[in-house]
C-alpha cells in the first residue's frame, strides 16, 4: 500500500502475486502520469520520496530551518568543528550550498566561526548550545516526519523497506548525488 501515502484515492487491486507483493496499482483519480508509467518502480519511488521530502520539509520550515541548514547543525553534531569544505563533505552537499546556509545558521547563532589557530586561511565552523538544542527539536520532528510517511507499514515491513533501501543504496550509492 505504498502509494496510498501519497493519495488516498490509490489503492491495489487482484491481492498480491505470488511472491506476496501487492497487485497492479488502480487510481479513480489521474496521478500524473499514463497507467505505464505509474507501474514503474522508479516513478512509484519518486512519489513517495516527494512526499517524504513535503513532510520533513514542512516539520523543519515550521521551526525556520531548511534541509540543508538541518544537515550541517548534524554532521556537526557528530564529526564536531569543522572547516565550510569538511562541513560539505560530511553534510553530503555541494561547497557553494553551504556558504548561504551556513551564514543563516551564523546569524540565528546557532554556529559559530572563528578563525583556525593552525591554519590562519581557514575558519572553523562549531555549533553553538543553542544550535544543539535546535538539533534536538529537529531530530524529533523528523523522526514524527518519518512515523507519518511508514505509518501505513507495520514494524517488520519497515525494517523490510529498510533493509531493500539499503542494499539498492550499496548498489547505487556512487552514482547518486544530492541537489
Amino acid at each position: 500500500m505504498l502509494l496510498s501515502l501519497v493519495s488516498p484515492t490509490v489503492s491495489f487491486v487482484g491481492g498480491t502475486n505470488d511472491v506476496g507483493y501487492p497487485g497492479r496499482v488502480h487510481s479513480d483519480a489521474p496521478l500524473g502520469a499514463p497507467e505505464r508509467v505509474r507501474h514503474l518502480t522508479s516513478w512509484r519511488l519518486g512519489l513517495v520520496n516527494r512526499r517524504a521530502h513535503d513532510l520533513v520539509a514542512a516539520r523543519l520550515g515550521a521551526e525556520g530551518v531548511t534541509g540543508r541548514q538541518y544537515r550541517l547543525l548534524a554532521a556537526l553534531a557528530e564529526a564536531g568543528p569543522s572547516s565550510q569544505a569538511q562541513l560539505a563533505d560530511r553534510a553530503g552537499l555541494d561547497r557553494a550550498d553551504v556558504v548561504d546556509a551556513v551564514t543563516a545558521l551564523l546569524r540565528r547563532e546557532l554556529l559559530d566561526r572563528a578563525g583556525d589557530p593552525t591554519d590562519r586561511r581557514r575558519n572553523v565552523i562549531t555549533s553553538t548550545d543553542a544550535g544543539l538544542t535546535l538539533l534536538a527539536r529537529l531530530d524529533a520532528e523528523v523522526a514524527e516526519a518519518q512515523r507519518d510517511l511508514l505509518a501505513p507499514l507495520d514494524e517488520g515491513e519497515r525494517g523490510q523497506l529498510d533493509h531493500l533501501l539499503d542494499r539498492l543504496l550499496l548498489r547505487h550509492g556512487d552514482d547518486l548525488t544530492e541537489d
